[in-house]
C-alpha cells in the first residue's frame, strides 16, 4: 500500500501512511473505504444550515475524518504526558476516533430529538443515541467495519473501539482524546 492523501478545507493535507500494512493508518483508510463509513457523505453535520448558509455543506464523512487527524495530533501530547505510553490503546482511541459518528441518522442530534419525542409517543421508555448505534455497527460481524478491524487487528480490538465509543465518561486519556470536554471531536 502507498500514501494516500485527502485535501481537508479546514485541516489542509491530511495523510494516511499504508506503506506499513499493520499501521493504524492502514486500517484507517481501508475503513473509511468501507460502505458504512462512506453512508457519510450523506449524513450533513450542520443539518439544514446550509438552506440559510450556502457554504454550510460539513458532512459526517469529513467530520469524522478531521476528528481522526485531530485525535492523531494530540497522540504526541499524550505519549508526553503518559510515564508509560500504551500503544494499543492509543490505537483504539484513534479508530474510535475515526468511527465515532457511524450510528448518526440524518439532519444530526436533531434526529435523535425527533426520534425521542417517537419513542415517547408510542410509550418507549429508552431509545439508543448515535453511540450505541456506531458500537453495533462496529460490533456488527456481518459489516465491512467488524471485518476490516477483526482482520487488521483482532475481535478484541473491535469491542474495545465500540466500547469506547459508547463509554460515557472518559476512563483514561486515551479515551479523553476522543470524548471529553475538549476532545478532538470538539475540536472539529
Amino acid at each position: 500500500m502507498k500514501i494516500h492523501r485527502l485535501r481537508d478545507p479546514i485541516h489542509g493535507l491530511i495523510s494516511f501512511d499504508g506503506t506499513d500494512e499493520k499501521s493504524v493508518d492502514a486500517l484507517a483508510w481501508k475503513l473509511i473505504d468501507c460502505r458504512e463509513f462512506q453512508r457519510l457523505r450523506r449524513i450533513k453535520q450542520l443539518g439544514v444550515s446550509e438552506l440559510v448558509f450556502p457554504g454550510a455543506t460539513h458532512t459526517r464523512f469529513a467530520h469524522s475524518i478531521g476528528v481522526f487527524h485531530n485525535a492523531r495530533r494530540l497522540m504526541p501530547v499524550v505519549r508526553n504526558e503518559e510515564a508509560h505510553f500504551d500503544e494499543p490503546r492509543a490505537h483504539v482511541a484513534l479508530v474510535a476516533a475515526l468511527l465515532h459518528d457511524l450510528g448518526h441518522g440524518p439532519f444530526s442530534h436533531a434526529f435523535e430529538n425527533a426520534r425521542e419525542k417517537i419513542a415517547e409517543s408510542r410509550g418507549l421508555k429508552f431509545l439508543d443515541n448515535h453511540e450505541a448505534f456506531s458500537g453495533r455497527i462496529i460490533r456488527n460481524e456481518d459489516g465491512e467495519i467488524w471485518k476490516r478491524i477483526v482482520h487488521h487487528f483482532d475481535e478484541s480490538f473491535a469491542e474495545a473501539v465500540a466500547a469506547m465509543i459508547q463509554a460515557e465518561n472518559p476512563t483514561d486519556i486515551y479515551h479523553a482524546v476522543v470524548s471529553s470536554s475538549f476532545d478532538a471531536d470538539r475540536l472539529d
